[in-house]
């Protein structure tokens, strides 16, 4: 994993964070200045193919991604076999259902291939969905049906 911009170098992203954010369907909805809020919250993690992003059942950490370029698998592991949940590509997003259920992480998500992320801490996270209701609408919309389907 490797961080591509954190706040401090906002300026020096701008320029493809607004275009990449305003073609996801999660931003799409809000206006330039309300992106450019949201991108002081977030980090851009690029990570190789085959890493692994989150493990299931890890207790620690309380990230949320948005894949901006790439693309990740979702399995869990189960005692005789695992189940493929997914395969999310760019403007999807994973890790929510750990961070608004406050349980441990529900699958193992791997990189397929290089892919790059927008990451936004638990807190972040938090102050996001109760700035922006349509945002915390789309989140929990995904969240009940993926939580349907464990």
């Amino acid at each position: 994993m490797r961080v591509l911009s954190t706040a401090v170098s906002l300026a020096e992203h701008d320029g493809f964070l607004q275009p990449a954010m305003r073609s996801m369907e999660l931003f799409a909805g809000l206006t330039d200045e309300q992106r450019l809020k949201i991108i002081y919250f977030m980090k851009v993690l690029e990570f190789d193919a085959e890493e692994i992003v989150i493990t299931q059942g890890d207790e620690e950490g309380g990230d949320f991604y948005v894949i901006y370029t790439g693309q990740v698998v979702a399995h869990t592991e189960g005692l005789f076999r695992g189940r493929v949940m997914g395969v999310l590509g760019p403007g999807e997003f994973f890790g929510e259902l750990a961070l608004l259920l406050d349980r441990p992480r529900s699958a193992t998500v791997q990189c397929v291939e290089k892919t790059c992320c927008f990451v936004f801490s638990r807190s972040d996270l938090q102050s996001l969905m109760e700035r922006y209701p349509a945002i915390a609408d789309t989140i929990k919309q995904v969240a009940r049906e993926r939580y349907d389907k464990l």
